[in-house]
């Protein structure tokens, strides 16, 4: 079977000839580790590197595509990844100003933003200009969402990343592509809007769904075959969902049920993410295939790939090694966690082993090429 095929098959229950791997995410200082060289992958950093090369100029900028596009794929093929993270985190915004080589300035309406990168924790992050969403901005917020949504359309250069990775590796990986995701901004203002005014809060996420139905669309242009949709939101901590269950299955479930009739009949599957403990409404989301998949898995918050498997026996699930565990477990740890997620993969199948979330900046890179090598072995 070739590694895509590994993947593909699951969803229709399909035993692959082997576990198919992966990994979520990696951060540029442990990928520069195992590359040799300076990583254009990671969240934050790679917002930073963006927003410099596009004040330096279309070539800086264009060599930084070329250059996150190679990583990124260098990686997936360094560990042999059946499901391929083919792109990093992005900021497609030229700034106004530039303060100093690590801050930006930027212009929203009439207010001067400015960001400024941290080099330590790989963050780009607003110091001055932001300000919390007021109650009483909640209408116009929605009220642009909803312009927003009526006047998208998916442009071809938003996969020209998923083209090179299908390039790159002859068509045999697994790809996804994403931004079908529904959740709350946040800005805690909308943890009280779902109390006070639930209606703009529906208004708020039926443009998110119509922006999700329209990507789903466009991406039926991609050539080559792309059948996994990334969406979800993170709406749990490790103590339970940010709202009640009751809320969640009244807003969300219905609209996720819709984007994935919608990605059915395009012949494609949806996935769901959230960190934290989602047992609470993980009836609603898995028994009743609201979702095809879920992914960035929270097993520290209990939610262990077994015990899903043995409940929702269609669900696909990616995942299994938790990020801290990776960033300050021992190999020992490591390992157990490894040897569980694969042997749930073995015996029950539709499970894709990788480490659910980001590998994070500190992370000791050995930890990682450690995971990776031994999955690798015995999958």
């Amino acid at each position: 079977m070739t590694p895509k095929e590994r993947v593909h098959g699951l969803f229709t229950g399909k035993m692959p000839d082997k576990t198919p791997i992966y990994f979520s995410g990696i951060s540029s200082r442990v990928a520069s580790a195992i590359l040799g060289r300076a990583a254009y992958v990671g969240g934050g950093i790679q917002q930073y590197r963006e927003v410099k090369a596009l004040w330096e100029g279309p070539a800086v900028h264009a060599e930084f595509l070329a250059r996150s596009a190679k990583d990124a794929l260098d990686l997936a093929e360094i560990f042999d990844c059946d499901l391929v993270r083919a792109g990093y985190w992005r900021m497609n915004r030229k700034p106004d100003a530039k303060i100093d080589d690590l801050t930006y300035m930027f212009t929203e309406n009439t207010r001067e933003v400015i960001m400024r990168f941290d080099p330590e924790q790989e963050l780009f992050a607003v110091i001055s200009g932001h300000t919390d969403l007021a109650y009483e901005d909640l209408n116009d917020y929605v009220s642009r969402v909803e312009r927003e949504a009526e006047e998208y359309q998916m442009l071809p250069n938003e996969y020209e990343y998923l083209l090179a990775a299908d390039a790159r590796f002859a068509g045999t990986r697994a790809l996804y592509g994403h931004g079908i995701g529904i959740s709350l901004p946040y800005d805690i203002v909308w943890l009280e809007a779902v109390l006070t005014r639930p209606e703009l809060v529906e208004r708020l996420l039926e443009a998110q769904l119509h922006i999700a139905l329209k990507r789903l669309e466009g991406y039926t242009a991609f050539p080559g075959e792309l059948k996994l949709m990334f969406g979800g939101g993170d709406i749990a901590s490790q103590q339970g969902t940010f709202v009640s269950p009751d809320i969640y299955r009244k807003m969300f479930v219905n609209r996720y049920r819709k984007i994935t009739a919608k990605a059915h009949s395009l012949g494609m599957f949806h996935l769901f993410a959230s960190d934290g403990n989602i047992w609470s409404v993980a009836d609603d989301l898995f028994e009743k295939i609201a979702v095809d998949g879920y992914y960035e898995i929270d097993l520290l918050a209990g939610m262990e790939l077994a015990a899903l498997r043995q409940k929702y026996p269609e669900l696909v699930l990616l995942g299994g090694i938790a990020s801290k565990t990776m960033h300050i477990g021992t190999k020992d740890d490591i390992r157990r966690e490894a040897e569980s997620a694969l042997a749930a993969a073995k015996q029950y199948g539709r499970i894709v082993v990788g480490v659910s979330n980001q590998v994070v900046c500190n992370t000791p890179p050995e930890n990682f090429i450690g995971l990776m090598d031994y999955l690798r072995d015995q999958r």
